[in-house]
């Protein structure tokens, strides 16, 4: 059974980006280390297997859009 993850992502230490669907699990999650990625985190994620470009990595997250306004 995998860990919660706030955000519904999971990140390795290779740097790949992968959904509740697309994680590797068993012995390949082990040894890249997978963990759930944080829920506050200046970048904008997305699974690199559910991405049309394949890309992990959407954009920086600026800081008026990371703290609320008041």
């Amino acid at each position: 059974m995998l860990p919660e993850s706030p955000v519904r992502l999971y990140w390795s230490i290779r740097g790949e980006v992968a959904c509740i669907n697309h994680v590797p699990r068993g012995e390949r999650w082990k040894a890249e280390r997978w963990e759930p990625l944080p829920a506050t985190y200046r970048r904008t994620f997305q699974c690199r297997h559910c991405s049309p470009d394949q890309i992990a990595f959407i954009r920086e997250t600026t800081r008026r859009e990371a703290s609320p306004r008041d």
